[in-house]
């Protein structure tokens, strides 16, 4: 799944980079390059530390929440009268709340910042930052997670919460 998402990735970082070589040559490819380059290294770590989370069950109470929610096979009970559950109802503890947002606070999360940040340091002390392609740069990023998401089924990937029960 990485793999097609690193692929996606580096077809749009290049094509966000050569779109910028258009307007402002060189300098402009290397900011949108650098940009790139961060959010790439944020995206593999949100990874990682997506992968990290669900392998130690984190989300196990919430996903429990909305199954109790999503059940077709018994259509809500007669017990709770008229009323249907609503995820408020059944709202994971607050150990599994906090373990969740600890979670945004993982050392290889922070570690994708420190790149992004690194990257625009470099081209800042450098005197060669430029905001415009640098924001392109970044922009990469929600455009493959589009075009990754859109097209996960007839790439042959899904998701983790996909076709997880039959």
């Amino acid at each position: 799944m990485i793999l097609v998402f690193s692929i996606i990735y580096s077809a749009c970082a290049i094509s966000v980079a050569i779109a910028a070589s258009f307007f402002g040559g060189t300098l402009y490819a290397i900011n949108a390059l650098a940009s790139a380059f961060g959010s790439y290294a944020v995206a593999i770590a949100s990874f990682h530390a997506y992968k990290k989370m669900v392998l130690n069950g984190a989300g196990g109470a919430a996903r429990d929440a909305v199954e109790t929610i999503d059940d077709p096979h018994e259509l809500y009970d007669d017990q709770n009268g008229d009323q249907t559950p609503t995820i408020l109802d059944t709202k994971p503890p607050f150990a599994t709340r906090a373990k969740y947002a600890a979670n945004g606070f993982s050392p290889t999360r922070l570690i994708g910042y420190a790149v992004l940040i690194a990257c625009f340091a470099v081209l800042n002390v450098s005197g060669n930052f430029e905001p415009y392609p640098f924001i392109a740069g970044v922009s990469a990023l929600p455009i493959a997670a589009f075009i990754f998401a859109a097209f996960s089924d007839r790439l042959g990937t899904h998701f983790a919460g996909k076709n997880r029960r039959s």
